[in-house]
């Protein structure tokens, strides 16, 4: 039998480490240069010659726009000498000899000029980059409303105003966060490639375009160019264009008059259309540098599932995830319609505005009436969007649509606490106003809650969700996205077996399998293995890099097939890691594996590697600090985990590793102190918390910590290792009726469990017998 690896969390999973390229960290910029790398590239000019309408629709569009070098014709802030100042730092907007300076504090701390080398977008913010000298291309924060006056625009203003940060560290804009090179560029020119140079410590990132030209989705021109020049004749299958996108076609649709609904009669378009937008437009992180389209996405990104913190329980957008995964769970999708079908994909505009957009699907004698909307005509109200596309803010101004195209549940926002758009518009009114109002209207409503009840019990551990994860998981005509998410929570929940799981390991589709490699980490030894050891061989690049990431502690239990796959998935997972080896959570991602490997040394080797990287970080120092305790130097651990105090005082899992440190070095006081910091900084983390109470009952105070771990339950009910700790103490102290609730909890959590069981009749006896 497979042992079971170590359970010590990960600081940071690979998938984590890339954030993927956040649209709210915007930048864009110099140290790039457009050149010989692409080519293969030919630029827009060469498609206009003889595409001259789509060029046309593509000039002015935000993918022309999308970054440009500082000038007149494109700086839309006012750079006249104001100085806007936030919480933590001031900069000062300036022009002179015809070019644009911000002057503010440098990662020294020293006042200085940065010259703007770029604009980064264009509505409804526009944020400016600043070239620094060793290729690293900044995103300033401060960023300039480009909304009219009447809507609060034209001023400056912070983009994220909730972070404070001192010169050097990771979110001053000087820091890694705000490393165009690394976060953005992917998105905003066309063939980025980011061109770290690990050994130097620098950038020399180049693009075939500045801007998101034809080619960043059409792929490279040179051949079709080529061809055309040649006399190419249109229709021709060999006419050398590298992907090819077909366009949206109204005559595909008919209505259906039951429904009052169009459907496409056509054969179903391909994916790759859907795909190469989601390259921007989904939470993903890229697996390689300089990305050619026409790949499957799991082929050259690890996009984001239905992720806790990312979406709410019913699949609405919580952060900022763009428009790929919500799409991905609606009816329009599911119906074939894709990106452009409702936004014009040369200029991304859309095909027509308000209602009349929806009405080229939706007969509007039966939809865009009040006798639907219960809205006066025309008003806000009646917008579709208003219902069916809610809006969320980030980046202070910028109001996006959330693309699930859902119905309002004001019902589930009691049931399962998420947003409804009947309460985003009406919130002078109570949440029993609106439920009676739209059930008033809505008696009929069809009631499926499945996917949401799942989700929602999936994420707190409830053991009632297995049924209904499992049902989830097994239904095809779900979207993968959501059966991809209850694969992943399935094998989270305590106690799911592992049949479905293997069945999900096969499925056809990537992102269901990506689930269950994203799950692996939570599954016992032998399960893993028995679930996961095939993914090692997926089709998928983003399936792989997840395998190999959950399996490699068990590497030694691997046979036949999967142990001859493991080299090909990992040196996928290693080309990834050190593709973006400029960032600490991707060498410590790399650190993790090797430590799971055996290679201590080399795992050494990397974490001192990110420790230079940038010195503010606490990851490496506190994973450092974990491998020389592995190592048997407890001195030099608690050295480290100091030190990762040191350069960042309100990080939770440093003040946790120091007073774990701290405990077992004998100082059990200081260590006590230092773990009850750590519970404070992370209140919202169970084991944190739990460690914590343990701590407490062990140095002599168990009535406080009983009263420490009830509160706990209260807020991880289904927490098995908080289950445990209340059943023994309430046991201990002679609660046996008291322990009994919690006993048969537990027993439900981890079924089969022979503990477990045993403890629960014990309890049932001394229950009795009192």
């Amino acid at each position: 039998m497979a042992p079971s690896p170590p359970t010590r969390r990960r600081r940071v999973a690979l998938y984590c480490l890339l954030l993927f390229c956040m649209g709210l960290v915007l930048l864009r910029a110099r140290g790039p240069r457009a050149g010989s790398e692409a080519a293969r590239h030919v630029g827009t000019a060469a498609c206009a010659e003889c595409h001259a309408q789509e060029a046309q629709a593509w000039r002015g569009s935000h993918h022309d726009l999308a970054m440009a070098a500082a000038g007149p014709e494109s700086v839309r802030g006012a750079f006249a000498g104001e100085t806007f100042a936030w919480p933590g730092g001031a900069a000062t907007f300036l022009r002179r000899d015809g070019a644009y300076w911000i002057r503010t504090e440098d990662e020294r701390g020293t006042q200085q000029e940065h010259r703007v080398g770029f604009t980064f977008g264009v509505w409804p913010l526009q944020q400016y980059l600043l070239p620094l000298p060793d290729g690293r291309v900044q995103a300033f924060p401060v960023a300039w409303d480009a909304r009219p006056a009447a809507q609060g625009g034209q001023r400056w203003f912070h983009a994220d105003p909730g972070r404070v940060a001192r010169a050097g560290e990771r979110f001053h804009w000087t820091g890694s966060f705000y490393t165009w090179n690394h976060t953005c560029a992917e998105c905003h020119s066309t063939h980025v490639q980011k061109g770290f140079d690990r050994a130097a410590g620098r950038y020399a990132t180049r693009y075939a375009g500045e801007d998101v030209g034809c080619e960043a989705c059409h792929g490279p021109g040179d051949a079709h160019v080529r061809w055309a020049r040649a006399g190419g004749r249109a229709g021709d299958p060999d006419d050398g264009l590298a992907v090819r996108l077909r366009g949206a076609r109204l005559e595909d649709w008919s209505f259906d008059p039951a429904t009052g609904i169009a459907r496409s009669a056509a054969a179903p378009r391909s994916a790759i259309e859907i795909q190469t937008c989601a390259r921007c437009h989904a939470r993903r992180a890229p697996l390689l540098d300089g990305v050619t389209p026409g790949a499957p996405l799991t082929e050259t990104h690890l996009p984001a599932l239905l992720e806790a913190g990312l979406y709410h329980a019913d699949g609405q957008v919580l952060d900022e995830v763009f428009e790929w995964g919500s799409f991905l769970q609606s009816r329009m999708h599911a119906a074939g319609v894709t990106c452009t079908d409702c936004h014009e994909p040369h200029g991304a505009r859309l095909r027509a505005e308000g209602n009349a957009l929806c009405a080229r699907c939706h007969l509007p004698a039966r939809f865009d009436t009040p006798a639907h909307h219960h809205h006066v005509a025309g008003s806000a109200g009646a917008a579709c969007t208003a219902c069916h596309m809610p809006t969320k803010t980030f980046m202070v101004v910028h109001a996006r649509h959330d693309h699930g195209f859902s119905v309002p549940r004001p019902d589930w926002t009691a049931r399962y606490g998420v947003p409804n758009a009947c309460s985003g518009c009406h919130q002078e009114r109570d949440l029993a106003w609106v439920q009676e109002a739209f059930a008033r209207w809505y008696p009929g409503l069809r009631r499926d809650e499945l996917a949401v009840r799942a989700l929602h019990g999936g994420r707190r551990g409830d053991p009632a969700a297995r049924a209904d994860l499992v049902a989830l998981l097994g239904a095809a005509t779900r979207p993968a996205i959501l059966r991809g998410t209850a694969a992943q929570l399935l094998a989270e929940v305590p106690g799911s077996e592992p049949a479905s799981l293997r069945a999900a390991a096969a499925d056809p589709d990537p992102l269901v399998r990506l689930g269950v490699a994203r799950g692996l980490a939570a599954l016992p030894g032998e399960a893993r293995l028995a679930v996961g050891a095939g993914l090692l061989a997926d089709a998928a690049r983003a399936v792989r890099v997840e395998a190999v990431r959950a399996l490699a502690a068990l590497r030694p239990h691997l046979q036949g097939a999967a142990r001859d796959a493991y080299p090909r998935a990992r040196a996928d997972f290693v080309a990834a890691a050190t593709t973006h080896a400029d960032q600490v959570e991707s060498l410590v991602g790399l650190a993790t594996l090797l430590h799971d490997e055996g290679d201590l040394a080399e795992a050494a080797r990397i974490l001192e590697e990110a420790r230079r990287r940038d010195p503010t970080r606490p990851e490496p120092l506190v994973n450092l600090a974990d491998l020389r305790r592995a190592q048997g130097d407890e001195a030099r651990s608690l050295e480290l985990v100091r030190a990762a105090v040191g350069v960042a005082p309100q990080d939770a899992g440093a003040w946790h590793a120091l007073g774990l440190a701290l405990v077992r070095s004998a100082r059990r006081d200081e260590g006590l102190q230092a773990l009850r910091r750590a519970a404070g900084l992370a209140p919202a983390d169970a084991r944190l918390g739990l460690v914590h109470a343990i701590a407490v009952h062990d140095l002599g105070d168990p009535a406080r910590a009983l009263l420490l771990v009830e509160e706990l339950r209260r807020a991880h009910p289904f927490d098995p290792g908080i289950l445990q700790t209340l059943v023994a103490w309430l046991a201990a102290a002679g609660r046996a009726r008291d322990a009994l609730p919690h006993a048969r909890t537990l027993a439900e959590v981890l079924p089969g469990n022979p503990g477990t069981q045993a403890l629960l009749r014990d309890l049932e006896r001394a229950a009795r017998g009192r």
